[in-house]
């Protein structure tokens, strides 16, 4: 005889352990768009490609079309708001500011977060995995953002191994939920590993899936394979949960001179759209990649990897073998960059570094002369 199941009842005393919803109760909403059919506000969106090809040029174009509420290049109109810059590849001194200046922003909507307190009472890096409600508090003090930039992602991952899934998804999740919060759209812009002459654009993507698979748009940046000696660029949808996957725009990185000897790089695009599959954009550019590429993407690597100090040497050639970067070429670029393996003190295996040269105007040279309006280290 089957054994006659008995019904299992909730008493009043029990406490659920688990948060639901009918769907019934959820009203349907539109998508809000920062770039319509491209770029959704409240939610993560990727750019990548190798170094070079203008990703943060491009980043910034799109900045100040926001500052300005102008017009995205297939005609549609960007809504006005305010950008947060998170980076730390350029000088905004003499490259992001003349940059955003080229791109006619207004830089009065455009704010860069330099660093957050630390425990000591002083001032360190941002750091994806502690420092997201930091985000929001800069939101709140200046009226909200429409737009915030990561540049590149891997700069502020401290504490997080970049190609492990879990670890990758436990970061990101907590930004998607801020970018919800603060109805903005998060840019995150990532580099393009070696890969294989077959693989997708998708896979070319550094670091884990989950940098992809979290954002609801993807995109590849590449130079286009017809004009490989000139400098038409390809912006290509690599995904698109929610919007056009199928289209993208062709874009020139120029040189604008501001006046008083400042020049500022700017991305023109064409007008338009066009079909383009990202897959066979990034392919086509496998077979060119010689010695001289190989090495350009291993110092990115390396320099983003190191941004936030001294790593471990395992740690440093398991990221660039997972990348797809021969130790042969990374210890060419760890010499051309002028970084040095040592010891640690506790005898626990070798640490890089990497030897950063002063800038002229260094916060940290400032400070060491006694300038007390000197607040942040940049160099």
């Amino acid at each position: 005889m089957m054994r006659e199941s008995k019904p299992i009842i909730a008493t009043g005393s029990a406490r659920q352990s688990y948060s639901s919803r009918c769907l019934a109760d959820i009203e349907p909403l539109p998508v809000n768009w920062l770039w319509p059919m491209r770029m959704a506000l409240g939610k993560l969106n990727l750019i990548a490609g190798h170094p070079g090809r203008g990703k943060s040029t491009l980043s910034l174009h799109m900045a100040a079309l926001v500052s300005t509420g102008g017009e995205w290049p297939d005609g549609t109109q960007c809504p006005q708001g305010n950008v947060a810059f998170i980076t730390c590849e350029d000088d905004p001194a003499d490259t992001l500011v003349p940059r955003l200046l080229a791109a006619n922003a207004d830089l009065s909507r455009c704010h860069l977060l330099d660093a957050v307190d630390d425990e000591k009472g002083g001032e360190r890096p941002f750091n994806l995995k502690t420092d997201v409600a930091k985000i929001e508090e800069l939101a709140r003090d200046k009226g909200g953002l429409s737009l915030i930039i990561i540049d590149p992602i891997s700069a502020y991952l401290n504490g997080i191994d970049s190609h492990n899934v879990a670890e990758v998804r436990s970061a990101l999740v907590p930004l998607q939920q801020m970018a919800e919060r603060l109805a903005a759209a998060v840019v995150i812009v990532s580099h393009f590993n070696k890969g294989t002459p077959d693989g997708s654009a998708l896979s070319r993507v550094a670091g884990s899936g989950a940098f992809v698979a979290v954002c609801r748009s993807a995109w590849a940046v590449e130079r286009d394979p017809e004009h490989p000696e000139g400098g038409r660029r390809i912006l290509a949808p690599m995904k698109n949960n929610i919007g056009d996957d199928r289209t993208g725009f062709a874009f020139i990185v120029e040189q604008c001179k501001l006046g008083d000897g400042i020049e500022g790089s700017r991305a023109r695009f064409e007008l338009g759209t066009f079909q383009i599959n990202a897959d066979d954009l990034v392919r086509g550019q496998t077979g060119n990649v010689n010695r001289s590429s190989a090495k350009s993407e291993v110092t990115a690597f390396l320099i983003d990897f190191l941004t936030s100090g001294a790593q471990p040497q395992a740690d440093i050639q398991k990221a660039a073998e997972y990348a797809g970067h021969s130790s042969r070429t990374l210890q060419r670029a760890k010499s051309a960059l002028g970084i040095k393996s040592r010891k640690r003190a506790d005898g626990c295996g070798g640490s890089c570094h990497r030897r950063k040269k002063r800038r002229r105007g260094c916060l940290v040279c400032k400070k060491a002369k006694g300038d007390k309006n000197a607040k942040m280290p940049r160099c």
